[in-house]
């Protein structure tokens, strides 16, 4: 008689074998039957900046942070980027925003801090001090400060810019936390309650070309979730189709590809290593291929063009 431990296992790897075939399937679309793409993607792993050439799915090393982790990467301006790093200070772990010129390869610390973000149009840069989200303003060459949503401690915290002066936020570990808009240039909070509703922040990107949020369902404990293009108003715009047997996130938006970047991951068959593979969605065509087998992004990415 097959005990019951021994028909879970054997149940798990059939659905894993599944999982392995539709990739194999999915994966057979090959690259050279689509739209050749341009630019890179910048991404952190570990203490190390990556660049992934967009064009073949090269990587390489932009530059080496020493004794950090770099937990995030975000845009700072055309030649700069923004990276969260956590690493010692006075040998205590400490998360710093860290400036980084890409011309010249040269970092500089900023202040401590977390998941900051850039915005263009008033100067302003946006990031959790841990205990406060922080808004610096420098417009006009006149310096301001805004604080919002006091929390906890280590409390997750998730910023989305929607525009090149506004961005929305959530505060808290439930994925059903209250969504708030504030625009910079008005200096306002919005409650965005119908937006609460439709949608969890941790993960979305904001489809500029579409004025549309894509973001995953705020589901019902037991429920699975799955990513919808949702307007700021909470209204539903369709749903992002994904395979249900595989394990996908969405990074990226590419506005000037119509694409949008994505990774799968998966554990090995004979390893049971975790392993991630890069994913691009043509948005126009409704078609998504695998550009690079396996390669680790992290959880953010920065699209540079050429």
């Amino acid at each position: 008689m097959i005990s019951k431990r021994t028909t879970q296992f054997l149940r798990t790897r059939l659905i894993l074998l599944a999982a392995s075939f539709l990739l194999t399937q999915l994966a057979g679309c090959e690259r050279q039957s689509h739209p050749e793409l341009r630019g890179s993607l910048y991404f952190g792993s570990g203490q190390y900046l990556g660049r992934l050439d967009l064009r073949d799915g090269s990587t390489s090393v932009e530059a080496n942070l020493g004794d950090v982790s770099i937990r995030q990467v975000s845009a700072f301006g055309d030649g700069n980027l923004l990276l969260t790093v956590f690493g010692p200070v006075n040998d205590t772990g400490t998360h710093r925003l860290v400036q980084y010129e890409m011309a010249t390869g040269q970092s500089a610390t900023l202040f401590n801090g977390r998941n900051g973000r850039y915005l263009p149009g008033m100067e302003a840069l946006v990031y959790d001090d841990g205990s406060r989200l922080r808004v610096k303003i420098r417009a006009a060459n006149q310096r301001e400060e805004v604080y919002l949503g006091r929390h906890k401690l280590h409390t997750r915290l998730q910023l989305v810019p929607v525009s090149d002066s506004a961005f929305i936020y959530s505060v808290g570990d439930d994925t059903k936390s209250p969504i708030f808009a504030y625009d910079v240039d008005a200096r306002a909070t919005t409650p965005l309650e119908k937006l609460s509703v439709a949608c969890d922040l941790n993960g979305a990107v904001w489809i500029e070309t579409r004025q549309q949020l894509l973001c995953r369902t705020s589901a019902s404990p037991g429920e699975a979730s799955s990513y919808v293009f949702v307007g700021l108003d909470g209204s539903l715009h369709g749903r992002f189709r994904l395979p249900q047997l595989m394990s996908f996130q969405v990074l990226a938006h590419i506005p000037d590809q119509a694409a949008l970047v994505l990774t799968e991951t998966w554990r090995s068959l004979i390893s049971d290593r975790p392993k991630t593979a890069v994913w691009i969605y043509q948005m126009d065509d409704d078609e998504a291929y695998r550009l690079v087998k396996d390669q680790y992004l992290g959880d953010s990415v920065v699209y540079r063009p050429d």
